[in-house]
């Protein structure tokens, strides 16, 4: 597997603050062909905001996956889902 330090070393110790997805217009000027509803952008702590995308040339929005136990899953989603709902009242 290849490592990917240096391009994601900035993550390393950061906490995800929020989730938002991008505006119609960002979308627009990420030449995307999309709904802004299937966009993810993580709010880091130190304000940085990271857009999943399908590939490294950034074509198409992507999806966060999850790897480990099942049980450690359900707790991921919860708190994303928490910090999602925070963000948005």
């Amino acid at each position: 597997m290849r490592q990917d330090n240096e391009h994601f070393s900035d993550l390393v110790g950061k906490t995800i603050k929020a989730i938002k997805h991008l505006t119609a217009k960002e979308v627009e000027e990420m030449y995307w062909f999309t709904v802004p509803e299937a966009t993810t952008v993580l709010i880091l702590d130190d304000g940085s905001e990271w857009v999943l995308s399908s590939d490294e040339e950034g074509n198409d929005p992507g999806w966060l996956l999850f790897w480990g136990e099942p049980s450690a899953k359900v707790e991921l989603f919860d708190r994303i889902e928490l910090i999602e709902r925070s963000y948005h009242d």
